[in-house]
This record gives C-alpha cells, structure tokens and sequence, in this order.
C-alpha cells in the first residue's frame, strides 16, 4: 500500500469515529439524554455519580445500567445489558 493511501485511509477512519450519530438510542437512551431525565424514569434504581444501576422492579429491555459521562464529541452512553440463561 504507497504512503499516500495508507494517509488517505487513516484520515477517513479518524473522520468516521470523530463523528458520533446522536440519533441512536437504545430504549429511549442515547448521546443526546440527560441523565437526571434517565434517572427519573427508573425510580427503584441508584444513581452512582454518571452510572445508574437499575433495580430488578425497573429492568425492561435486559437494561441493568446506565452510564452518561462527557460533553460534546466525548460524550459517551454505556447500556448494560444483562439475560438471564434458561434453566435446564
């Protein structure tokens, strides 16, 4: 691969994870939620500073937490998704 291409294929790597789609969501949580709004929503659950741990009464979806931290482009969303193995 010549230099030029492999500068070429670099850039638009750094360009496509620099931009973040704030249009995803998962139930109703994405990069542009508050988490005070989030929070509210599940009311049997803990907030941890960014992080909400979902108590077992407001578990839907297989969400068990809930991180929002960062501004702007380092806005980050973490969903915990916890299922349950079928007993044998």
């Amino acid at each position: 691969m010549t230099s030029n291409r492999r500068r070429s294929l670099l850039t638009l790597l750094l360009i496509g994870a620099s931009e973040q789609g704030a249009s995803y969501a998962y139930a109703g949580v994405g990069l542009s939620s508050d988490f005070k709004a989030v929070a509210a929503r599940y009311p049997h659950s803990t907030p941890q500073g960014s992080y909400l741990r979902l108590g077992p009464q407001d578990v839907h979806d297989h969400i068990s937490g809930i991180e929002l931290s960062g501004t702007g482009p380092a806005r980050r969303v973490r969903i915990t998704i916890t299922r349950r193995l079928r007993e044998r």
